[in-house]
């Protein structure tokens, strides 16, 4: 899968994004997109692009779709917890 080949980061990063935008639209299930995205998260936990989904990365503000699903994912309770000690304000602003 491309999250696991780090050539695409930049754009797996790019689609990831983009799902988060289209799951605040009105055209599809959000608990639906929400679950799809949960399943990829925990096959790829460890992959570039979605550490960057859950914690963000330093210099880059995410927009409110991206800060509307980090709320909505079910992580593992030590990551959730880890995820909450370590997201600094900047990053979402």
């Amino acid at each position: 899968m491309a999250l696991a080949d780090d050539r695409v980061d930049a754009e797996c990063r790019e689609l990831l994004t983009a799902w988060a935008r289209f799951r605040q639209t009105t055209e599809v299930s959000r608990a639906l997109v929400t679950e799809i995205l949960n399943e990829i998260v925990v096959q790829h936990l460890y992959s570039t692009p979605i550490s960057a989904l859950i914690f963000g990365e330093p210099g880059v503000a995410n927009d409110e779709a991206v800060i509307d699903l980090r709320k909505d994912l079910r992580l593992p309770a030590a990551l959730s917890a880890a995820r909450l000690n370590h997201e600094p304000a900047s990053v979402e602003s």
